[in-house]
């Protein structure tokens, strides 16, 4: 965008300030990101399915994002089990994920959740169930954390529980780095604060004209 027609350089330098600060507007720089879809550290090939009297398994809905369904136990044996998918979070922040659960069971024999060091969140059961993937589920965790899902069952009998998850989120810690584009608008702001200067500078050194 061409400067405003102006012999008054002050003028012209007011301008090109404005665009300078245009330039990086909106470029914010933090702590950390987030690493989304099952990818990065948070691969599902990185974490762990682990079943306490049950037969519960872990199917990769694919998609894009990624979603995935956790499928709980129902081995007949009138038994309480638990089927967990979980990873340990590689850096503080924030989880969050769009879930939702499903079963043929009824009442509350059937339930899932999130894991947060063992401790169990239980968020939908046979009488609460969530379309895919309707729920939203946030929350703030340390570096090191176990976390991830769960689907318990109460008896094992009448049909499992699934619980469904996509749009994951875990912390990275890594600072994200600008992108090309955003990068030449901060480099073309910082020149245009540069030549603003310059300029003002060598027109108080001129002695207005006689």
């Amino acid at each position: 965008m061409p400067a405003p027609a102006s012999s008054n350089w002050g003028e012209r330098g007011r301008y090109l300030l404005a665009y300078a600060a245009a330039a990086g507007a909106g470029v914010v720089v933090t702590a950390g990101s987030a690493e989304a879809d099952f990818v990065g550290p948070y691969a599902l090939a990185n974490w762990t399915l682990t079943n306490t009297n049950a037969d519960g398994f872990i199917t990769n809905l694919g998609g894009s994002p990624i979603s995935i369904q956790l499928t709980g136990g129902d081995n007949g044996s009138v038994l309480a089990g638990d089927t967990d998918f979980t990873i340990a979070a590689v850096a503080a922040g924030v989880v969050s994920f769009h879930w939702g659960y499903t079963s043929a069971d009824s009442y509350q024999y059937d339930t899932g959740g999130f894991l947060l060091n063992g401790v169990y969140t239980q968020l939908a059961d046979n009488d609460t169930q969530v379309p895919f993937f309707d729920g939203v589920f946030t929350l703030p965790v340390s570096a090191g954390d176990s976390i991830g899902f769960r689907v318990h069952t109460k008896d094992n009998q009448f049909g499992p529980g699934n619980f469904g998850v996509t749009n994951f989120n875990g912390p990275t810690g890594e600072v994200p780095v600008p992108e090309p584009s955003t990068l030449a608008l901060l480099a073309l702001g910082a020149s245009a604060v540069v030549l603003v200067r310059r300029r003002c500078r060598g027109a108080e050194a001129d002695p207005p004209a006689a």
